[in-house]
This record gives structure tokens, sequence and C-alpha cells, in this order.
């Protein structure tokens, strides 16, 4: 099917989608095959069906199943009343042809209408995600780069930690390749969200080697926007990190649990383990550098409030609004550090 054909899909549609223009088309369309039916009789009886017929499947297409039905209805009164009155059982016959003519070509139709519908639908549906598509990569190659700028920066400051530097980018850029195939798996964000963090926290369990370390994942089935998703699931991974790294050093075991539920027009994420907490120094977990700069970032960036408590453990929570509008400088802004 051609752009052309699609033209003329769309032409329809838009007379069927305003049902006055729908009707005006099919009382037109009526008028015409009328006016070729008196011009062809007598001489050619079958004129009744050559043009009524037709005129049946261009109002169909034009103004919908109701103008169709109405030329349909109009030419069997037409044909019944004024031009080929039933007289003898082969006039009857004929009307009734016309009538099972009409009928099937009124059904079958409706039936194309809808296929043409669902064909332009699906069209439309292709080009939104395309152009989500295009705005998702191009927010995404910011991320990147903030991402390696930052680090690109630590490892000037100390080159010593160039290495280390290097595989937090990539597991950063895991992050992100985990988050799309996560949600391409899945059209809903709601049903996609428990999965997408039992995802990113068992592969971050199994990265860092920490196979004596438990996660629960307990997630409410809501809506979230694809910015804040790439936020959150990010908030998540720099969290976790954290906790392997420093929560729970000379203990056999560990748990993790990670919350997300929405009450009053506000979203909770909360990530808490059962580690050693704030001791002795204030832990570099929750000390100025990268790591828990980064945190606070992403609570900014999706307006909330980020809290740190000890609770046998650390409890790390942030309360944000439902609605939160990103725009794609300020996610890069979040990997922009100075």
């Amino acid at each position: 099917m051609g752009r052309g054909d699609l033209t003329i899909l769309e032409a329809a549609r838009s007379l069927r989608l305003s049902p006055w223009r729908g009707y005006a088309a099919g009382l037109l369309i009526y008028a015409l095959a009328t006016t070729l039916v008196f011009l062809a009789l007598p001489a050619v009886r079958e004129a009744l069906f050559i043009c009524y017929l037709p005129a049946i499947v261009l109002a169909t297409l034009l103004g919908g199943s109701y103008a169709g039905l109405g030329v349909a209805i109009g030419g069997g009164l037409v044909i019944w009343f004024w031009l080929y009155p039933v007289a003898s059982s082969h006039d009857a016959l004929a009307l009734m042809l016309y009538v099972d003519a009409a009928v099937a070509l009124l059904y079958i139709m409706d039936l194309l209408n809808r296929a043409f519908e669902a064909v332009l639908n699906e069209r439309d549906r292709a080009r939104l995600l395309f152009s989500e598509s295009q705005h998702r990569i191009a927010n995404n190659l910011m991320f990147i780069a903030g991402f390696l700028r930052s680090e690109r920066r630590e490892a000037r400051g100390d080159p010593a930690r160039a290495v280390a530097s290097l595989e937090q980018a990539v597991q950063r850029l895991d992050t992100f390749s985990t988050i799309h195939r996560q949600l391409s798996v899945s059209g809903e964000m709601r049903e996609s969200l428990p999965a997408l963090f039992r995802r990113l926290t068992d592969s971050l369990i199994q990265a860092a080697g920490a196979h004596n370390v438990t996660a629960t994942i307990e997630v409410e089935p809501v809506e979230l926007g694809f910015e804040q998703t790439l936020l959150l699931a990010l908030l998540l991974t720099e969290t976790v990190i954290n906790a392997l790294k420093y929560a729970f050093e000379g203990r056999e075991s560990g748990r993790i649990l990670i919350r997300f539920s929405s009450v009053a027009g506000m979203h909770i994420f909360e990530v808490s383990d059962n580690g050693r907490g704030f001791s002795g120094v204030l832990d570099q977990r929750a000390s100025p550098g990268g790591g828990h700069r980064i945190i606070d970032m992403l609570a900014a960036q999706l307006g909330g409030t980020l809290t740190l408590t000890n609770e046998d453990g650390l409890r790390t929570s942030l309360t944000f609004p439902r609605q939160q509008s990103t725009s794609p400088t300020g996610l890069a802004s979040v990997f922009l550090l100075p």
C-alpha cells in the first residue's frame, strides 16, 4: 500500500469522522446515482443496479455505514415505487437480488472500513513510537556523554581511580541497556517496573559477586513516564551499588529491601539494608563523594525529597510527585557535574 493509497484512506476517514460531512457525501452520491438512472432508463434497465450498487460502496467508504445504508434504502425505494414497480415474480426477484447485494456490500464495506481504520491507527502509532524513540535516543546519548565527562574529570583528579571510574561508567551503561530491554518487552510501564527493578538488582548483585546478599522487591503497580522510570532506575542502581560496597563488610550475609508505592499524589521510593548503617565515620555512602552526589542530583531531577536514616542499617527514602516533567537538558545535567 503506497503513500497515495494512504492519502485516499485519510481523506475518506476525515469525512467519516465528521458525521454531517459523511451524510452530505452520501446524499450527493445518491443524487448523482439517481440522476444517472433516470438518464439511462428505459434503454438500460440494468442501470438501476449498475448505478445504485457502486453508489452504496462509495457512500459507505466516504460517509460510513449509515450513509451507505441511506443510499441503499433510497435506491430500493426508487426502484420499488417509482422506476421498477413490482408487477410480477420476475420483478420481485430482481428487487430481492438488489436487497441481497446491498446487504452484502454494506457488510463487506463496513469490514473494510474497520480494516482501513486499523491500518491508519497502526501507521499513526508507528509514527508516534518512532518520534518517542528518537527522543529517548537523544536523551540517552546526552546521559552517556554526561557519564563519561563526569568519570573523565574524576580520573584527571586522581589517575589511580581511572580503572574504577571506567568500571562505574560501564556499569551505568549496562543499566541503560537493561532499562531499554525491559521496557521494550512490556508496553505497560506499570507491568514492567517490578521486573525492571528485579532485573537491575539481580544483575548488580551478580556483578559484585555478592552471592550472600538477597534482595526483596515490593513495588506497587503504578504508572511512570519514561524519564521518571529512567531516573528512578539510575537511583536504584547507585543506591544498591553503595549498599553492596559498604553495608556488608565483614558480614556473612545481607539483605536489601526495595519498596515503591504511591499515596496522596506522591510516589515513595525506599532502599534499605540490614548492614552496618552509620558506623564510625559518616560512611562513604553518605559522604559528598561522586556516588552520593549523583544520588542527590537524581533526586533533584525527580523533584523529590531525599532522606537517609539509620534503622538497623541504612534506609534511603525518596518522596517525589506523580507528575514531573523532565527536559532532555535537565536529564543530561544530572551527570554534568562541576
